[in-house]
């Protein structure tokens, strides 16, 4: 998630890198165990020479070893700290209803007129009703998926790109498993449904799928697009 980072570190590694410069230890980073592994150790092993200007952090220097370990450890702990604040205050709003994902659920976007709202989109709404709609009158899955692929409907994850040169990867077929989804999804109904899934924690990106009790759902806060 750091191209130049790790474009540094690279530099460093292939000899390229004489001294890493920072305003401060907390700029180069906050985990605690990336300190130890590149300033304490790595440098050293390739003769490069870290400096802060604020910290006055100097890994050639011992003395200041103790000091870099001990901002390493605030550094952390303000980030768990920090990390642990949002999370409260993102499970605040979801118990009153606001989406609080990145994404609108596909159908829907948000309200520009009111935070955490969702209104359907006026291009893909009709799409999940087509779906419902199809599904009620005894339309398979394989069957739905080629209309929408003959079709040339966009999936729901190839809207989730924020520009078209995204590196992100995404799904450009439908799927029977993308269409049995929103067959599933409560979300149509006009329930918000949230917190299916969480991190690891919070250095991870890695998501865990949760058990429904576990789950936020407030009943009618947005208009259905089918009925339940």
């Amino acid at each position: 998630t750091r191209p130049d980072f790790n474009k540094m570190i690279e530099e460093c590694k292939n000899g390229n890198v004489d001294i890493v410069l920072c305003k401060t230890q907390a700029r180069f980073a906050r985990d605690m165990e990336l300190v130890e592994k590149y300033v304490h150790n790595l440098f050293h092993e390739w003769n490069v020479r870290f400096i802060t200007v604020v910290d006055r952090i100097d890994n050639a220097r011992k003395e200041t070893k103790k000091t870099s370990q001990i901002l390493g450890l605030t550094d952390q702990w303000y980030l768990e700290d920090t990390s642990l604040n949002i999370r409260e205050t993102l499970k605040s709003k979801r118990k009153d209803g606001q989406l609080t994902s990145s994404f609108a659920t596909y159908g829907y976007m948000k309200d520009p007129e009111e935070k955490g709202h969702l209104i359907p989109d006026p291009e893909y709404a009709p799409v999940v009703k087509k779906i419902f709609e199809m599904a009620a009158n005894g339309v398979g899955l394989s069957d739905i998926t080629s209309y929408l692929n003959d079709n040339k409907i966009k999936t729901p994850s190839s809207l989730k790109r924020k520009n078209p040169n995204s590196k992100m990867r995404y799904n450009e077929q439908w799927t029977t498993s993308s269409v049995k989804k929103i067959l599933k999804n409560r979300m149509y109904t006009g329930d918000m449904v949230q917190s299916t899934q969480t991190k690891v924690n919070y250095k991870s990106k890695k998501k865990k799928a949760l058990p429904k009790s576990n789950w936020d759902i407030v009943p009618g806060t947005h208009e259905p697009l089918v009925d339940k």
